[in-house]
């Protein structure tokens, strides 16, 4: 019965903190995506990109790379709704990092 609830309290800390990643996440992501501009690479090598601009950056890198990290964390529960939750956030945030590696850089 103990291990029930240590299970239950680790669950939920890993969906807590996956959410706030994913709130990060999205917000940076829409602030990069209402800048709308490209060749955001080579402003930023020419020191001419404006820093909230590479804050945005930062924090969507840091927010994909603290997502992936709770799900993998998660992963370690065998818990068959939160593996296919996993599943799906591992896709759309390896999918959101493709298309805007591709579309902004």
């Amino acid at each position: 019965m103990k291990r029930q609830k240590i299970d239950n309290a680790y669950i939920r800390e890993v969906i807590q903190c996956l959410m706030r990643g994913i709130i990060i996440f999205l917000l940076s992501m829409g602030i990069i995506v209402s800048g709308d501009r490209e060749g955001l690479l080579s402003l930023l090598i020419t020191n001419q990109l404006p820093f909230s601009e590479i804050f945005a950056m930062f924090t969507f890198l840091f927010s994909g790379i603290y997502i992936w990290y709770y799900t993998c964390k998660g992963a370690r529960v065998m818990r068959r709704r939160l593996q296919i939750w996993i599943g799906y956030t591992r896709a759309v945030v390896l999918t959101t990092f493709v298309i805007m590696a591709h579309q902004y850089f």
